[in-house]
């Protein structure tokens, strides 16, 4: 939540630092999908583009491995 806060108050900063813990903490947790798109968003608002397209492309394989494991464990 601190992360969402200081995003709102434009303090992009102290927002990605605290959207790296939730990543440090539980690499695969329950809110590491949330912390890895905010990180994006934070990083394009703090007008850092390379740093935001990073950060949506590990979004997309974190998905992307996601679904792929969701689909092995429905596999009969």
């Amino acid at each position: 939540w601190l992360g969402l806060v200081s995003y709102d108050l434009k303090n992009y900063e102290t927002a990605a630092q605290y959207f790296e813990l939730v990543l440090k903490d539980k690499v695969n947790g329950g809110w590491t999908a949330g912390a890895r798109y905010n990180l994006g968003r934070t990083y394009e608002a703090w007008g850092k583009p390379a740093q935001a397209a990073e950060w949506q492309q590990k979004l997309a394989a974190f998905q992307q491995a996601n679904k792929a494991s969701d689909n092995k464990s429905k596999t009969p």
